[in-house]
């Protein structure tokens, strides 16, 4: 975990997490100064220092939110560069796109979308994606527009949820291509 000031902030307010059982990074809404290891009968945990000079233990069940004593994962985001699917310049037609997930256990999902230069996150039709157990799941995204450009985010419908997004599928865009000029 890294704990930044994005600029603005006097403290370090933005926490860049890579969780290593799912292999991907999540920001975290956490008010902390540093972050040190210790193991305690054999297990390694997560130690925070907070502003007001007090150590947490990390991710366990006696903190929630994201105060100077918190520490749940707030809002764990996956988005995806702008993908054009190898066909710049064209605007494409798909019926529908699929994420491939694998579930650590129970999670909701939320997915967005944006197209080419838009600033706001729209959900698509299956605004939320529920899954369970251990199984690949696969779910379908529709109700976009055409699009030159989509960029697309995935971020936990409850706080405190891990997911792994794996693999990203399109079909074959169903209508006519036009390159835009």
């Amino acid at each position: 975990m890294w704990a930044v000031s994005d600029g603005s902030d006097t403290q370090n307010n933005d926490v860049l997490a890579l969780h290593v059982n799912t292999g991907q990074f999540f920001f975290h809404t956490l008010s902390r100064n540093a972050f040190a290891n210790r193991i305690v009968s054999g297990e390694i945990r997560l130690i925070g220092g907070g502003y007001s000079g007090f150590f947490y233990n990390e991710y366990d069940a006696s903190t929630t939110g994201n105060l100077d004593n918190s520490a749940s994962a707030i809002d764990a985001d996956i988005i995806t560069a702008r993908l054009n699917h190898g066909l710049p310049g064209v605007v494409k037609k798909v019926p529908y796109i699929a994420i491939q997930f694998d579930p650590i256990g129970s999670e909701v999902c939320t997915v967005q979308f944006r197209v080419d230069d838009s600033s706001e996150w729209t959900s698509f039709d299956e605004s939320t994606f529920t899954m369970s157990g251990t199984d690949i799941k696969i779910g379908k995204f529709t109700g976009h527009p055409p699009y030159e450009n989509i960029q697309l985010r995935v971020r936990d419908a409850n706080s405190g949820e891990r997911y792994r997004a794996t693999r990203i599928g399109v079909p074959r865009p169903t209508t006519t291509w036009t390159v835009k000029s």
